[in-house]
């Protein structure tokens, strides 16, 4: 038996918190079809681990966009096909205004800066991790850095060719999916 979950939303608290709870209730294969805008890396790194930890088989479907921290949800499972038009986006992190003092001084912002590129490196070191080689060439850290920093979007055909995605094929049919968002 199969499992099916779809997940079209930001990776938020609230959506771990929803994947958590479904996870501990489920014995079987998941199937999950994502399309997302990104959200916390953080956030997406819980439900990474948790999917690397899950004992059953995880499979994921990637259609319209996987940006930010979604391909690093993404990259937790198993088996990991997108459809011919996904596209991927990997970017420097960033954060809100509102996350700083009203009135900041300097230390407020080199503690901003640290933790931005605290995460960078998490996501930076994690995204390698799962990269294969191309033409037998293992793909750096800092070629990473410079499409992070680049932070334009790549096709499924390049996400295939830098061992992101297994597999590009069309979704198959469902007939009963738990939506998750």
């Amino acid at each position: 038996m199969t499992k099916y979950f779809r997940i079209e939303s930001q990776i938020t608290p609230e959506l771990y918190e929803n994947f958590k709870i479904t996870m501990s209730n489920i014995n079987e294969d998941i199937v999950v079809l994502l399309k997302s805008p990104g959200g916390t890396p953080h956030i997406a790194e819980y439900m990474y681990n948790d999917l690397k930890n899950f004992e059953y088989n995880t499979t994921v479907y990637a259609y319209d966009y996987i940006d930010s921290a979604a391909v690093i949800l993404f990259l937790g499972f198993k088996n990991r096909y997108a459809t011919e038009n996904t596209t991927y986006l990997i970017h420097p992190t960033a954060t809100e205004r509102s996350n700083l003092p009203q009135y900041s001084n300097a230390y407020d912002l080199e503690r901003a800066i640290s933790v931005l590129k605290q995460t960078d490196e998490m996501v930076l070191n994690l995204i390698n991790s799962e990269m294969t080689l191309i033409d037998d060439k293992e793909i750096s850290k800092d070629f990473l850095f410079k499409l992070m920093i680049l932070s334009r979007r790549f096709s499924a055909e390049t996400a295939k060719e830098y061992g992101l995605v297994h597999s590009i094929e069309n979704i198959p049919q469902i007939t009963e999916i738990i939506d998750l968002t």
